[in-house]
């Protein structure tokens, strides 16, 4: 890949360190976007493990000659009209984008990929916030904001917990879905709705996880309270801040949170130390954003388990079990850090989408 007229000495010497640093594109990635602004492209994964390979095997930064044939100036027209097509609408397929431009298809695809680095991403759904809804997140994120500089270790106590369904079917064709850019927009995307599946509840802080624990049946008020305690507590009382009362406790709105005896459980053992739905710190609806289970937890679970594409429940729970015991400690707490700079980015954006 080439990245000669993209990246000054300065920026790739920086993406070199980082790299090597943290040993992660995508920290590598947040950095040089906090350095050099939203006005310099962030370097793709595979230009930042190049240009760091390179530096460790040559000790040079600088291109080597490049080969073949010079670029004609056709090609930097093409460049600048997909340019500003790309700008124009992102949208557009390869093939309306080929008719708008008058290029080759397969030349819009080569320029896009090779030359402009712009890859096909699709859609995120993001649930529509209300004026109300932004005042509640922005009034939660300024009280917790005020929370973690006061105390910090508060974030070492902090339990997301959290269901999701895991689908036996864990492919979605998103063919005709796409949005051309040079960097990942971090689209979500939706799972089938009636393939066989399973429910897993999991609470995931600083010092490891909490379950997984299966529901193969509706979760309701009654099951949630069932796990609560038979299932979760014994768990709890093997951890020394719940012992001694430091542990906080973080659950969403969803129905079977809001079963009473569930809320007095929660009550008698997480005294003024638990945020939800009618809690001693109000959660705000619509804000998957803000916990740790739905901007990291889930997804990176389910990378790892489709890879092994079960093909039975059984098999499915399994894989699920594996894919929790691989995340690594310092993938898990680096996730949770990005509870305290989200929830103050929220609070600068009075309360709207941070994603």
């Amino acid at each position: 890949m080439e990245y000669q007229n993209r990246y000054t000495l300065q920026q790739r010497f920086f993406i070199a360190a980082w790299q090597e640093c943290y040993q992660s594109t995508v920290l590598t990635q947040r950095k040089f976007r906090q350095k050099f602004g939203r006005g310099v492209p962030v370097p793709v994964a595979n230009t930042i493990k190049n240009i760091h390979r390179k530096a460790a095997k040559t000790g040079t930064l600088t291109d080597d000659p490049r080969s073949g044939r010079p670029r004609s100036s056709g090609s930097e027209e093409n460049l600048g009209q997909l340019s500003q097509s790309m700008a124009k609408d992102p949208h557009l397929s390869v093939r309306a984008r080929s008719r708008e431009t008058d290029i080759p298809r397969e030349s819009v695809r080569r320029l896009l990929r090779n030359d402009l680095q712009a890859y096909p991403y699709r859609p995120k759904i993001l649930q529509a916030l209300s004026d109300e809804d932004k005042a509640m997140r922005q009034a939660f994120c300024e009280d917790m904001s005020v929370i973690l500089d006061h105390d910090l270790t508060f974030l070492e106590q902090l339990v997301f917990t959290d269901e999701a369904n895991f689908h036996l079917n864990g492919t979605v064709n998103r063919h005709n879905c796409r949005y051309w850019a040079t960097e990942n927009p971090n689209f979500i995307t939706t799972e089938p709705l009636h393939s066989p599946h399973t429910t897993v509840w999991a609470g995931v802080w600083a010092g490891g996880f909490i379950g997984p624990f299966f529901h193969d049946q509706t979760v309701n008020g009654h099951r949630y309270l069932g796990m609560l305690e038979n299932d979760v507590l014994p768990v709890l009382q093997n951890i020394e801040a719940f012992r001694e009362g430091q542990m906080w406790w973080q659950q969403d709105g969803a129905p079977p949170h809001w079963y009473r005896p569930a809320r007095d459980f929660l009550d008698n053992h997480f005294p003024e130390r638990w945020i939800g739905r009618s809690a001693p710190l109000a959660w705000p609806a619509r804000s998957p954003d803000l916990t740790a289970c739905d901007y990291w937890l889930w997804g990176h679970l389910k990378q790892l388990v489709y890879r092994r594409q079960p093909d039975s429940l059984e098999k499915l729970k399994i894989s699920i079990q594996a894919a929790f015991a691989e995340v690594t400690n310092d993938v898990r707490q680096r996730a949770i850090a990005q509870f305290d700079s989200r929830v103050r980015l929220c609070a600068e954006k009075n309360g709207d989408h941070i994603e």
